[in-house]
């Protein structure tokens, strides 16, 4: 509450602390231990906690108001847990990226849209990730470099998996599927799944016309099954 009025947005470079900025030596060096976000607040600012705490440092996200998670929101910053409320709806592009300490990542329930690299080289989650079925807009290398993520639900229908949306998943080796999933994807674009270690097997759904250069190269790959009439790009499986 501000003026009696209570506050909506946390604003851009609000708790902003790289080098050089004054909550740096408070917020970075020192850590806080944690940080509440009031129900009131529906969007958190590009840039707002960038940098901002430590390994200690756990975020709680009060009731389901928050529906914005801004570019760069939570870029680099060294907190490790946050709970995202299902009222979130868009997390735009590296909101949580190079977030090394993040140990979990809970995709809202009604998330629509994820921006490119939102998540990309969040090295310490682990676990399953569930992409739900209300996400139509994924961006490209969204979860490049999440190195210990071991499980993804597709659950979403989009019509392709997005350019390095896996690139780099080194123990991702189980990745599931829905039927309706399934048959509404029409691509797998290039590098999607470059470098996933851990895959061994895979199918590619019936309806697929498309996969793209590397895609699965310097995978696990031993075993893959896809439609004969599909455009199969450059180096796309290992060889």
């Amino acid at each position: 509450v501000y003026n009696g009025k209570p506050v909506k947005e946390i604003g851009e470079k609000a708790f902003y602390a790289a080098s050089g900025y004054p909550l740096n030596s408070i917020a970075y060096r020192r850590g806080v231990i944690s940080i509440t976000i009031p129900s009131s607040i529906t969007t958190i600012g590009k840039y707002a906690f960038s940098y901002f705490g430590g390994a200690g440092t756990k975020v709680t996200v009060e009731g389901n108001g928050l529906r914005t998670i801004g570019q760069y929101a939570f870029y680099n910053s060294g907190f490790s847990g946050i709970n995202l409320p299902a009222g979130v709806t868009v997390i735009e592009k590296n909101a949580f990226a190079l977030c090394g300490n993040l140990s979990d990542i809970n995709i809202p329930p009604y998330v629509t849209k994820i921006g490119d690299r939102a998540f990309d080289s969040c090295g310490s989650v682990s676990g399953e990730l569930v992409l739900p079925t209300t996400l139509t807009s994924l961006g490209q290398n969204v979860f490049e470099d999440c190195t210990s993520l071991t499980t993804v639900r597709w659950n979403c229908m989009l019509s392709s998996i997005s350019y390095g949306t896996f690139r780099g998943c080194k123990a991702l080796k189980n990745f599931h599927m829905s039927l309706p999933a399934e048959a509404a994807l029409r691509s797998i674009e290039g590098y999607a799944f470059y470098y996933c270690s851990g895959i061994t097997e895979f199918t590619v759904p019936s309806n697929v016309n498309s996969i793209g250069k590397y895609s699965f190269y310097n995978s696990g790959l031993k075993k893959v099954t896809y439609p004969s009439g599909a455009a199969v790009g450059t180096k796309a499986f290992p060889t």
